[in-house]
Parts: C-alpha cells; structure tokens; sequence
C-alpha cells in the first residue's frame, strides 16, 4: 500500500533508499514526524483488516517500545577482523565420497 501511495504522489518507482513512509505535504520524498508514520500504519492495517497496534510494536512504533536504530554504516577505513581472501583458509573442507559406478 504504502509503494503504491508513493508512486501514486511522486509519479514513479521509490528508489532503494526512499522511505515508504514519507511527508505526503512535501515534494520530495523524506521521512515524516514518528505521529505520521503510526498514523499511515494504522491506515493501511486499518484497509488490510489487521491490527495495526499489533504492527506497530513489530515496527517498533508503538510507545512502548523504543524504535529500532538504523544499521551501523560501514566506514571505508574500517577493516574487517578476517579479509575475505584470508577466510577461504577458515573453511573446512569434506572429501567427497567415491562414486560407486
């Protein structure tokens, strides 16, 4: 529902990192005020015929619970405990068993 409000206020596809809950008042899409979220959650459970509060607290939106903070962003200085060329050693390796043709 809420992919489908977007194109239907922007005229075009969300790209990946475009919120699907966003200010409907503004012309570019960004995310809106957490009242205005819960209010569009409970819109679209409302027209789905679903519980919106039961949404809610999986959205983490609802006022008992804090909301979910965004991923950690990987900073390009940051290495990696193991490089990926230096995991293939980590592996286990199985033989295969003989093929009885």
């Amino acid at each position: 529902m809420r992919y489908r409000a977007f194109c239907d206020r922007y005229g075009r596809d969300p790209e990946p990192d475009e919120p699907l809950f966003f200010d409907p008042g503004s012309d570019i899409p960004v995310p809106p005020d957490a009242a205005v979220i819960r209010a569009q959650v409970m819109s679209a459970a409302c027209a789905a015929g679903v519980d919106g509060r039961v949404v809610l607290r999986f959205m983490r939106l609802d006022r008992h619970t804090r909301p979910l903070e965004p991923p950690p962003v990987a900073l390009p200085w940051r290495h990696r405990a193991i490089p990926d060329r230096d995991r293939i050693g980590c592996l286990t390796v199985v033989p295969e068993e003989p093929s009885s043709k």
